[in-house]
């Protein structure tokens, strides 16, 4: 069967779960990329050749996972980040273009530094947070990242290499509360983006979205367990005038807010999304 077919064929099927064919169209492609190993351009030449039947066969495997509710990401085992390409794999948080406005945040306020700093990443997933910054913010030393999901870690670890900053990184597997008092050792800033749905949300996430680690995902029953933790702890984990930057679910700007209203923290700003949405907020210890 010539390749063209391959992929008609693969969009037709798609369509079934995702409406737009646009949209159909460029995920069928982007496993037939994935699958033959080349480049978008490389294929237009190939269009017309046939297939081999193995790879056929092991894209249809691929369409079939995807018509299932597999995440794009997972089949890849790719997403771009900040124009980064990283390694994404079952069984770990999928990074989100909502998530960049972390990064954006931190280069806001990382000039108040005049010096070399320490960063900590709560909740790493991927790892796309820290290795972004570490890339992006040059007074960043190193920063310290934390998963109490084993894979995690593990995959925080292949792309540090592959984005050659692992010398930088250290890998920290617990839970963040209870490592960082072990450690002892305070941070000049802190990056987070914290589970934070709701229990009563579950039920209506997309069956993609389910397929992801629920301990990536539950903030416990009213999905603000993480920003209470961190109002309460903040003294522990940072150092004088750090700071501490996560990003928070729609509309929950108001209720996290509340935590932080003590002696112990100044606001300083939000930071909105590519959708304007507010998505990070930034507070700074006393």
């Amino acid at each position: 069967m010539k390749i063209s077919t391959v992929l008609n064929n693969a969009k037709n099927q798609l369509k079934k779960v995702i409406k737009n064919s646009y949209n159909a169209y460029k995920e069928a492609e982007e496993m037939l990329l994935h699958t033959l190993k080349i480049t978008r351009e490389t294929l237009y030449i190939m269009l017309k050749n046939e297939m081999p039947a193995n790879l056929q066969k092991r894209y249809e495997k691929f369409i079939k996972m995807r018509l299932s509710g597999e995440p794009l990401q997972y089949i890849l085992e790719s997403e771009f980040f900040y124009d980064r390409e990283f390694i994404v794999k079952k069984g770990v948080f999928i990074p989100r273009p909502d998530t960049e406005t972390i990064i954006d945040a931190v280069k806001t306020i990382h000039s108040n530094f005049k010096k070399n700093i320490t960063i900590a990443d709560c909740g790493c997933g991927t790892g796309v947070i820290a290795i972004t910054l570490l890339k992006e913010v040059k007074n960043i030393k190193d920063a310290y990242c934390f998963d109490i999901n084993k894979k995690a870690i593990e995959i925080t670890e292949l792309n540090a290499k592959k984005h050659g900053v692992y010398n930088r990184v250290k890998l920290i597997y617990g839970d963040f509360f209870k490592k960082v008092k072990e450690l002892n050792k305070k941070f000049d800033i802190i990056v987070s983006n914290p589970p934070y749905i709701r229990e009563d949300e579950f039920k209506n996430l997309q069956k993609e979205v389910k397929k992801e680690p629920k301990i990536s995902l539950w903030g416990g029953n009213d999905g603000l367990k993480f920003y209470k933790k961190f109002a309460k702890y903040g003294k522990i984990f940072l150092r004088k005038n750090g700071y501490l930057i996560f990003e928070l679910g729609d509309k929950m700007a108001d209720k996290v807010k509340k935590f932080f209203e003590n002696k112990n923290w100044s606001f300083i700003m939000i930071m909105r999304d590519f959708r304007k949405k507010v998505r990070v907020l930034i507070y700074q210890i006393k």
